[in-house]
C-alpha cells in the first residue's frame, strides 16, 4: 500500500509526496507540493484506487475517473510519468485548429473564412509545431501587440502603413480566445491565454459614410449593368447586406401584388430570425422590375452573377465610383446600409425601421444611427418634428424611447393640448385686427396648407364646430398597425388637411403658433380676402 508524508529538502519540509513499492521492488514517489493535509490524505485515497485498478486490471470507479480527467495538465503528466495513468498526447497549435474547423459543420462559410485568417496569423507568429499549453499568457498578449504591426497583413496591402485596424485587431483576438476556450474544455490546456485581453469591438467613426442620394443618383447613372445598378440600390434603398442577403434574394420571395419582398438573412438564421418582410420602396421599385423583365424564364435567384465568393464586389464597385467622379467612401457596401438605416429611423418608428433593417434598436443605436450634418441645418431652420421622405442626404435621427415608439403619435398628442388650450382664448383671438399679425418665414412658408383646411364657412357656426372638434383631438395609442398620424374626433376621422396642419402646429414654437391660430380666427370671421391668395411674408424681427 502507499504512504503519505512530508518530503524535506535542507531540513526544510516543501511538500507532502506519496511513496509505494513496485512489484519489481522499486520505491516510486509522487510529489503533491505544498497542500494541506486533507487534500493530501485524499489524494492518497486516489492514487491507491489508481494502484488497485492497474494490479487488478478492473476499470476506475466514476469518482475516481473523473479525478483523473480534472487534473491540471502538470499533475497528469507527473501520474502518466510514474505510470498510473496513460500519458496525454502532445497536441500542437496547427493539429488543434485543423481539428476545431472539421468539428464545426455548423458555421457559414463566410464565417470560416474569416477563422482561417485567424489561424493563419497564430501559425505564422507561434508556428504549426508548437505544443498548444506550452503558449503562456504573456506570450497571447504579445501576439496582440503583433497585430499591430505591418506583418500581420499576411502580405496584403504591402504599401499600407500599420498592422491590423483596431477593431479588426480586436475581433481576431477574439476568435484566438474562441479557439483556446475549447481547447480549456477538453482539458487540453489549464488556462486560456487570451483571457483577459481586450476583444470586444466598438463604432469606428472615423470610418462611417452618409452616402447621400445624390451621390446615389451619379452612381446609377455610370453603371450600365442592370444587376449591378440593383445591387447598389438593394443595398442604399433596400438597406440589405450585400453580399449575403442580396445573393439569397429569389424571385418567389417576391409579392408584386402586395410589393413586398422576404429578405433571408444568413448572419441571423442561426439566431432564429433568419427572415424578415420589407417594403419595395418607391425608389427601388423601377430597378426591381427592370430586373424581372429582363430575368430568363425559370430564374430562381434575382442576383445571377456574381454568386461565387470569388468575386470581390469591392473592387468593381470602388471603380464605379471613381468613373462617376466620386471618392470611394469607407465600407462601401456597409455605409449604403447604413445610411438607408438613419433615413428610415427619422422617417418611421424605431420598431418599423429596425424591423426592416434585421437588426435591434440597440444594434442601431451603436452602429448605425448618426447625426448628420443635414440634422444640424434642420435645427438651424428651426424645423422638428417628423416629416415625410427626406431627399438628398436631408436625414435625421430620434432618440429611442423605451417602447420604441417616436412617430407622428406624439405630435398628434401635443396639437390636442395646444388646440384645446385655444378655445380659452377665443374672444382674444376674434379682437384682433388682420394687420396685427407678425410671421416668422417658417409660418409664411406653411400658410398654405391653412389655405388648403378652408377654415372659414358660410354659415356663422363653422367657427365654433372646429373648435369644438379641436378640443376633442385625440390619437388611440395602439400599437396594432394603426397609421402613424390618423387622428379622431369622437367617432370621425379628421380631414388629411386637418391632420398635416396638427402635425405642423406641433412643430412650431409657441409664439408661431399662436399667431397661426389668430388667423385661423380672423378667417373664420369672414376677413380671409384681406389675405390675398398667396401666405403672408412679414417677418418679425
Amino acid at each position: 500500500m502507499a504512504s503519505l508524508d512530508r518530503e524535506k529538502r535542507g531540513g526544510k519540509e516543501i511538500g507532502w509526496r506519496i511513496r509505494w513499492v513496485e512489484a519489481d521492488g522499486r520505491q516510486v514517489s509522487l510529489r503533491l507540493g505544498d497542500i494541506t493535509r486533507r487534500a493530501a490524505e485524499r489524494a492518497l485515497i486516489l492514487v491507491e484506487r489508481l494502484l488497485e485498478s492497474r494490479r487488478l486490471g478492473v476499470s476506475l470507479d466514476s469518482e475516481t475517473a473523473r479525478w483523473v480527467s480534472e487534473l491540471s495538465p502538470e499533475m497528469a503528466q507527473r501520474l502518466a510519468k510514474v505510470g498510473l495513468t496513460e500519458a496525454k498526447r502532445r497536441i500542437t497549435l496547427g493539429e488543434f485548429l485543423k481539428d476545431y474547423l472539421a468539428r464545426r459543420p455548423d458555421v457559414a462559410i463566410g464565417t470560416v473564412k474569416h477563422w482561417k485568417k485567424v489561424i493563419g496569423r497564430l501559425v505564422q507568429y507561434f508556428g504549426e509545431d508548437r505544443e498548444l499549453a506550452s503558449i503562456t499568457p504573456g506570450e497571447a498578449q504579445d501576439w496582440a501587440c503583433w497585430l499591430r504591426t505591418p506583418a500581420a497583413r499576411c502580405n496584403r496591402y504591402e504599401g499600407r502603413a500599420g498592422g491590423l485596424l483596431e477593431n479588426t485587431a480586436r475581433r481576431t483576438v477574439g476568435v484566438a480566445r474562441q479557439f483556446f476556450h475549447d481547447a480549456k474544455r477538453r482539458k487540453l490546456i489549464a488556462e486560456n491565454p487570451f483571457d483577459g485581453i481586450p476583444a470586444g469591438t466598438g463604432p469606428n467613426t472615423e470610418r462611417e459614410y452618409f452616402v447621400t442620394r445624390e451621390e446615389t443618383e451619379r452612381l446609377l447613372d455610370v453603371i450600365p449593368c442592370p444587376e449591378w445598378r440593383l445591387l447598389v440600390v438593394l443595398a442604399r434603398y433596400g438597406g440589405l447586406r450585400v453580399p449575403s442577403e442580396a445573393l439569397e434574394l429569389r424571385w418567389g420571395d417576391i409579392d408584386w401584388e402586395r410589393r413586398r419582398m422576404v429578405i433571408r438573412s444568413p448572419k441571423t438564421r442561426r439566431k432564429g430570425y433568419g427572415a424578415r418582410i420589407v417594403p419595395i420602396f418607391p425608389e427601388l421599385a423601377p430597378h426591381l422590375e427592370q430586373a424581372w423583365e429582363a430575368a430568363p424564364e425559370g430564374a430562381e435567384f434575382v442576383i445571377t452573377r456574381y454568386r461565387t465568393t470569388e468575386v470581390n464586389l469591392r473592387t468593381q464597385l470602388t471603380r464605379y465610383i471613381l468613373k462617376a467622379g466620386l471618392k470611394p467612401w469607407p465600407k462601401l457596401f456597409v455605409a449604403m446600409r447604413q445610411s438607408r438605416a438613419i433615413e428610415l429611423a427619422r422617417e418611421y418608428p424605431a420598431h418599423v425601421a429596425t424591423a426592416w433593417l434585421g437588426h435591434s434598436a440597440q444594434v442601431a443605436m451603436r452602429h448605425y444611427w448618426r447625426v448628420t450634418e443635414a440634422d444640424f441645418e434642420r435645427a438651424i431652420r428651426g424645423e422638428a418634428g417628423l416629416t415625410g421622405s427626406p431627399k438628398g442626404g436631408e436625414v435625421n435621427v430620434w432618440p429611442v424611447t423605451d417602447c420604441g415608439q417616436k412617430c407622428g403619435q406624439e405630435a398628434a398628442k401635443i396639437a390636442a393640448k395646444q388646440a384645446s388650450a385655444s378655445v380659452c382664448e377665443e374672444e382674444k383671438f376674434l379682437t384682433q385686427d388682420l394687420t396685427e399679425f407678425h410671421f416668422t418665414p417658417n409660418v409664411a412658408a406653411l400658410l398654405h396648407v391653412v389655405h388648403k383646411c378652408q377654415w372659414a364657412h358660410e354659415d356663422s357656426n363653422s367657427k365654433s364646430q372646429l373648435l369644438e372638434k379641436s378640443s376633442t383631438y385625440k390619437n388611440p395609442e395602439t400599437l396594432g398597425g394603426q397609421k402613424c398620424g390618423q387622428v379622431e374626433c369622437g367617432g370621425t376621422t379628421l380631414p388629411p388637411e386637418v391632420v398635416e396642419l396638427a402635425k405642423l402646429l406641433a412643430s412650431l414654437s409657441p409664439g408661431d403658433r399662436e399667431n397661426l391660430l389668430r388667423l385661423a380666427q380672423t378667417l373664420s370671421t369672414g376677413q380671409k380676402d384681406q389675405v390675398g391668395p398667396n401666405p403672408p411674408d412679414r417677418v418679425e424681427i
